[in-house]
């Protein structure tokens, strides 16, 4: 029989009865074993309030297309690479329906610096949540239902995928505290942006929707953020270059359904941080006009380089 005495608190009890949409667990990770408390094991048809086997358990819970999203976050605490545990994905509730969840905790580490107790805890972000509490920008639900029908009014426009460079580093060397407030600033500073509209993504993603389309609106768009950029480590008194990445996808002629203008910004987005390296080493216009004519524009969404003044981001061209 497992020894539950260093999971037994009658502070666990007492906390975990403090609120409806946030629920704690603390977990043995030396022998994986875990206890939920029992708002977790109703709202989430766990099957105890003492789980053996916690992230086996767990991940049978989360989305599939988002449970790459947990367990990289927490193979870095077993593999000595942080202590805390900070990530958003979906989980699957007693109703059968996905819900959005913050996950944070920290880990305390015995003498020897192998695994001890974890202590986190869960917010229930909802199905529908509309605001993101800590910027007040729309959320990425929110992005889903409105981008949809911007759409089908007939608007046209742009959809832009702002990312955080190394963003994890920045939680592993400052703090996660850090990371979530560099997060909130830049959120907060979206809500200026004029003839845009902000939604926080997960992670340290931002998307922005505008119907300016030309290159110099949207370089106008790109700047701001980048001056943002500069601005949150200054107010922070941070010694640190924070960058940002950027794809973009134009409505409704790259798609006209939510799941395909979303995986094509992905892609611009993903495919800038990839070749960024490639775009800053052109050594002139010949060696720029060959990539732009290669093998890139063959697939059946080929990215195009915009380069204006040293800043460099993407867009997604059927």
């Amino acid at each position: 029989m497992i020894d539950i005495s260093n999971l037994d608190s009658h502070i666990f009890d007492a906390l975990s009865q403090t609120s409806d949409n946030m629920y704690i667990y603390i977990a043995d990770l030396e022998r994986d074993f875990s206890r939920w408390s029992k708002p977790s094991v109703d709202y989430f048809n766990l099957p105890g309030e003492f789980i053996e086997n916690t992230a086996k358990e767990w991940v049978q819970h989360i989305h599939p297309a988002d449970q790459h999203i947990f367990l990289e976050d927490i193979g870095r605490i077993f593999e000595g690479k942080s202590n805390r545990h900070n990530c958003e994905y979906r989980a699957l509730n007693k109703y059968g329906k996905y819900v959005w969840v913050r996950c944070q905790g920290i880990v305390e580490r015995n003498a020897d610096g192998s695994l001890g107790l974890f202590v986190g805890t869960m917010m229930n972000l909802g199905v529908n949540a509309k605001f993101d509490q800590p910027t007040g920008l729309y959320t990425f639900h929110e992005l889903k239902k409105q981008l949809p029908a911007f759409i089908s009014h007939g608007m046209e426009g742009a959809v832009l995928l702002f990312d955080v460079d190394r963003l994890q580093r920045i939680n592993d060397i400052l703090g996660y505290l850090v990371g979530d407030e560099v997060l909130q600033r830049l959120g907060q500073k979206c809500q200026s942006m004029e003839g845009v509209i902000s939604y926080r993504g997960p992670g340290g993603k931002f998307y922005c929707i505008t119907t300016e389309k030309s290159e110099n609106a949207l370089d106008r768009i790109y700047k701001e953020m980048q001056k943002f950029s500069v601005e949150v480590p200054r107010e922070m008194n941070l010694e640190i270059q924070l960058t940002i990445s950027c794809g973009v996808a134009f409505f409704p002629q790259d798609a006209e359904d939510f799941e395909t203008l979303h995986a094509n910004v992905e892609y611009a987005l993903e495919q800038r941080k990839w070749d960024v390296a490639a775009l800053r080493s052109f050594p002139d216009k010949c060696t720029e006009k060959r990539w732009r004519n290669s093998d890139c524009r063959k697939c059946s969404v080929s990215m195009l380089p915009i380069i204006a003044e040293g800043l460099h981001w993407y867009t997604s061209l059927w």
